[in-house]
């Protein structure tokens, strides 16, 4: 039967005829024997499966409860029970096939038919058979555990980079609010709480595949190739994986270590009812779509078709030309936007301490919508030609990157929207020698530029993206490139800080990660110096604040980020890109 789904229903298990071995897979958590309960009362035939002897090996902090078996020792125990491949299994418990989804689930990535029963124990209508059945042994082969099906610990750690991680535990010990087995409450950090409980309905039937795959939907499964699901002891984790098979979303793959080996470890974990407790969302998606324009993705790809052809227009122009049509182009938006000339004045005024509608205002506002049509243009051109950008660019202090990335935990490079800040993704790829994340807007500009200069090799993530994985980032000793408010902060908290002569809400997400990675922060400018030319500069480190320190210690270490972006903006206020609402509060 090499058709047969994950799960079989009682009425269909006439149809696999004399091949057909049931086994009794009961276990309890709370200690109760399972073989007791076999022996008072089973399915007419069915052989018991004990889960300690039979589908697992010995017990250890550094593998788990219950790892998975040698293989030749798995062929023995399924000999021992009557077992052959050439038999298909299905499988039953009296909990809702926690416990014997796992003998399903490895079968089946052995390549042997087998099914969980719907419904246990309580579907069998007919009598039950008391005392053992004693199996007649068979020879069975041993195969060996496929790579494809499994991940270890490393490999979970950094799972959440690329793929989806779920928790088949209760909420409430994925929460932490109790633990009775293992030697530490929580999760692992960004894991998403997906109980196995939940793929049945109130009868204790699996629920419909449609309601399975809107279920895993909204865990942010599609496709079950790109998640890994753990438990206490890789024992409940299959039930989830045998949902999905079912729901027909493909195989994910078992940690089977799970939380008893993870938590027997010193790797982090998490208290709470968030994959990820750092503070910042714990979204792994692409970019969203913006209702004005349509499908984000789609307008997207329009839209990088339009930058590469802008692009290529503009890398055969000559700098001088270029330039005279972006002052023309920039005139014309500062006569046709008022609200745009508006906002400007607003937050520019903050600089030069004149009024919004002061003469000396709206002459900055003017030149800052000039020049930013001709960085709109360096734009274009850097776009097409990613292999000369770097070459136009001069640069001041890299040595102060340097003395931060040798205290061996990352650095943080953080930028005020300055002249160049566009350009500024590109930089340190290059320049500082060390591998560079710059963290950008989640939206459908920011996805279209990244895929029109896909061929620049950039690394980007979105400031929705989850923070684990830009604190894995920085522990490697890595470098994360953040601007202005992309800073992590998408509905992240905010601290209030002086800037210029007011007090701004800006989000608390570079600090927050200097202080949970110990990493400093380098604030760094890119402004231009002419037509295709800018001048990267690098301050000296900011010290991360004592990892004890709270909200109060990121505030202090924030209020010196914005000190010396107030110090840059004041000299180069022509530059600022402030064409967005600032929260100003007067300084008291």
């Amino acid at each position: 039967v090499t058709d047969l789904g994950p799960i079989i229903h009682v009425v269909d298990l006439e149809q696999l005829g004399d091949t057909m071995v049931v086994c009794d897979v009961r276990w309890y958590l709370d200690g109760r024997s399972g073989s007791d309960a076999y022996r008072a009362g089973h399915i007419p035939g069915a052989v018991f499966v004990d889960l300690d002897s039979h589908l697992a090996g010995p017990p250890s902090a550094a593998a788990g409860r219950h790892p998975l078996p040698d293989p030749a020792d798995f062929a023995d125990a399924l000999g021992g029970l009557g077992i052959g491949p050439a038999h298909t299994v299905v499988a039953y418990d009296d909990v809702g096939g926690m416990v014997a989804g796992r003998l399903v689930w490895m079968l089946r990535i052995l390549g042997q038919p087998a099914a969980l029963l719907d419904g246990g124990l309580d579907a069998w209508a007919g009598p039950l058979a008391t005392g053992e059945t004693k199996p007649t042994p068979v020879d069975c082969p041993a195969r060996s555990w496929p790579d494809s099906a499994l991940v270890d610990i490393d490999q979970a750690d950094s799972w959440v980079d690329r793929g989806i991680l779920l928790d088949a535990r209760g909420a409430e010990r994925y929460r932490g609010d109790t633990e009775p087995v293992d030697s530490r409450a929580g999760h692992i950090p960004g894991a998403r709480s997906a109980p196995f409980a939940d793929n049945l309905s109130a009868e204790g039937r699996f629920r419909s595949t449609d309601q399975l795959r809107e279920r895993y939907a909204a865990l942010g499964v599609a496709d079950a190739g790109e998640a890994v699901v753990y438990c206490g002891s890789g024992v409940s984790a299959c039930h989830d994986l045998l949902a999905m098979e079912h729901a027909g979303l493909g195989r994910g793959r078992l940690y089977p270590g799970s939380w008893s080996q993870w938590s027997a470890s010193d790797r982090p974990a998490i208290v709470g009812s968030r994959p990820d407790d750092t503070g910042f969302p714990s979204r792994s998606l692409r970019p969203e779509s913006d209702p004005r324009f349509g499908r984000g993705p789609r307008a997207a790809r329009v839209l990088a078709g339009v930058f590469d052809a802008a692009a290529w227009v503009g890398c055969r122009l000559p700098a001088p030309l270029a330039h005279a049509l972006a002052v023309v182009g920039g005139n014309l938006e500062w006569a046709l936007r008022p609200a745009k000339r508006r906002q400007l004045a607003e937050n520019l005024a903050h600089v030069i301490g004149e009024a919004p509608r002061a003469r000396a205002t709206r002459r900055l506002v003017h030149r800052e919508m000039v020049n930013e049509a001709r960085r709109s243009v360096d734009l274009l051109w850097a776009l097409g030609s990613p292999e000369e950008f770097l070459a136009t660019v001069e640069l001041d202090g890299v040595d102060h990157v340097h003395q931060a990335v040798d205290r061996g935990r990352g650095v943080v490079l953080a930028g005020p929207h300055m002249g160049g800040w566009e350009l500024a993704t590109s930089i340190p790829r290059e320049v500082l020698e060390l591998p560079t994340t710059a963290v950008v807007s989640d939206d459908w500009l920011a996805w279209a530029i990244e895929h029109a200069r896909v061929g620049a090799g950039l690394k980007l993530m979105y400031d929705t993206d989850t923070s684990l994985r830009a604190v894995r980032r920085l522990e490697a000793g890595e470098a994360l490139l953040v601007i202005g408010d992309n800073a992590l902060g998408h509905q992240s908290k905010i601290l209030s800080v002086r800037l210029l002569d007011g007090r701004v809400a800006l989000p608390r997400g570079i600090a927050r990660l200097s202080r949970l990675c110990q990493s400093p922060i380098v604030s760094f400018y890119v402004l231009p110096l002419g037509p295709r030319r800018w001048r990267a500069s690098f301050d000296k480190p900011i010290d991360p604040p004592d990892r004890r320190g709270g909200a109060a210690a990121e505030q202090e270490v924030l209020q010196q980020v914005a000190d010396r972006w107030s110090t840059v903006i004041r000299r180069h206020p022509e530059h600022w890109w402030a064409n967005f609402e600032i929260p100003w509060e007067p300084e008291m």
